[in-house]
């Protein structure tokens, strides 16, 4: 671990502020009004993306038994989405966060590396509907939590995934979840170094859970993480008002095994993580690092129409480390290892098309014996050039497809940037077709209508509780 480990260097001639005192100072201090119209315009679709695909995951095995296990827990101020019951907001955060990761649908940051809306939205919502926020203060409590995340990942990743094996959508979720519900609540700086504190403590989620129910459970702990964080220490709960510093702190308890880099968060505040590198809004319901692999599949078939495996002598797929570390299944044995897998993705888009929610179904994945012909002819190695490129720039992961044939031709299509990147993002439109296919799966297309007004509009709804009525199933 690097020797910045303690403190974060301040302006010169200034005294050293420690992470912790940074991150109190600026959840304490945040003024929304500071926030550029660019980045709360990032916000809302982040919130928009994620309510629609965390009603999708509703209706997933995970999204329905963590419902059926809050129902057992008592009723509430909270809205439990796509069920038709209310649970205690740190219950209905576990629940809805679960489910918005559910389908590995949900958006991505570069900076976090991890997925930033399933622990802020669950946790503000829930949170806001039970303490009467207005709409465009779940708004400002999600950009103050998504800063704070995406700090933390800047200072932290790839090494506290790579090398440690911890999930940042959980590990660092709890604590960006509990800075965001720690300003709805308007902690003074005391009060928010405790829920940090506590917020360090419940952090957790390791990789290798990856392909499993257990994955989405990340996003929905470290949500219910955020309410209880800010809400025992709104209440006077106590813990170290230091935990991000120091002997067994955070930084030395998370990043043992790899530099970490505290000073990136003197950004705070100064540069917009929500404009610098904003959200992934994904066009496809699987592991973002497959995404590079899916466009250059599709691209290949545009060229060359559908791809069958008695053509096919070989494919070879170039990635990153990074990709090869979390991409790690060969033959998908169900549909949620079929999210982590390149060779089915990859099958999908040239035998198919571009992979839909039906795709990454049981029956979707046992459905084509064609797809797993094509895909047991693929093989995954580690690009150095592309190893080198992602290292320098981050970002987007690249990635090599070549396809040679039994005929002796070959076929090459290389992708920097997959679709849904800032830089090739969704429209408008095309994220509220998403938004319409992945919520049918719980919600009728008029209720889906007023929803979609309503996310659009989040700035001037008066009562939290205003949207998350809509997201409540009609009582049976």
């Amino acid at each position: 671990m690097t020797a910045d480990a303690s403190t974060v260097p301040t302006d010169e001639g200034a005294d050293a502020l420690t992470p912790t005192d940074v991150v109190a100072g600026f959840v304490a201090g945040f003024d929304p009004r500071e926030l550029p119209a660019a980045a709360r315009a990032t916000a809302r679709r982040g919130y928009l993306d994620c309510l629609g695909v965390a009603l999708a995951g509703s209706a997933q095995p995970a999204g329905m038994i963590a419902a059926r296990f809050a129902a057992g827990q008592g009723t509430g101020p909270a809205t439990v989405w796509g069920h038709a019951f209310t649970a205690a907001p740190a219950t209905a955060a576990l629940v809805n966060g679960t489910a918005a990761h559910a389908l590995d649908y949900d958006d991505v940051n570069w900076a976090l590396l991890g997925h930033p809306s399933v622990s802020l939205v669950p946790a503000t919502l829930a949170a806001g509907e039970a303490a009467g926020a207005t709409g465009a203060q779940l708004i400002d409590a999600y950009a103050c939590g998504f800063e704070v995340l995406a700090a933390l990942g800047r200072s932290t990743m790839p090494g506290l995934s790579f090398d440690g094996g911890w999930h940042a959508t959980g590990a660092l979720g709890a604590i960006g979840a509990t800075a965001a519900v720690a300003h709805l609540l308007r902690l003074d700086p005391g009060q928010v170094r405790h829920a940090l504190g506590i917020a360090v403590s419940e952090a957790s989620g390791v990789v290798r859970n990856f392909g499993t129910m257990t994955k989405p459970l990340h996003a929905g702990l470290a949500a219910q993480a955020g309410i209880q964080a800010a809400g025992l220490a709104a209440a006077g709960f106590t813990a170290d008002p230091a935990s991000l510093e120091g002997k067994h702190g955070f930084y030395a308890c998370f990043g043992a095994r790899s530099a970490v880099r505290p000073a990136a968060l003197r950004q705070l505040g100064q540069v917009w993580e929500l404009d610098r590198t904003g959200v992934v809004i994904k066009p496809y319901p699987c592991g973002v690092a497959g995404h590079p692999a899916i466009d250059a599949g599709l691209a290949l078939r545009q060229r060359l129409g559908p791809v069958r495996a008695g053509q096919v002598a070989r494919i070879t797929v170039g990635v990153t480390s990074y990709t090869l570390d979390k991409m790690r299944y060969v033959w998908p044995e169900n549909e949620l290892q079929a999210k982590f897998c390149i060779p089915y993705q990859l099958a999908r888009a040239l035998v198919t098309g571009p992979p839909t929610l039906a795709d990454f179904t049981a029956a979707g994945v046992a459905a084509s014996p064609e797809v797993r012909a094509l895909a047991e002819l693929t093989e995954l190695f580690l690009d150095e050039e592309i190893e080198h490129e992602w290292r320098r720039a981050g970002g987007s992961r690249p990635c090599r497809v070549r396809i040679e044939f039994t005929d002796g031709r070959g076929e090459t299509e290389l992708v920097r940037v997959s679709k849904g990147n800032p830089q090739l993002p969704l429209t408008d439109d095309e994220l509220r077709a998403k938004f319409r296919d992945a919520a049918s799966l719980a919600a009728t297309p008029d209720r889906i209508t007023e929803l979609i007004e309503t996310a659009e509009r989040i700035d001037t709804v008066p009562h939290a509780a205003d949207l998350a009525r809509l997201l409540r199933a009609p009582a049976a």
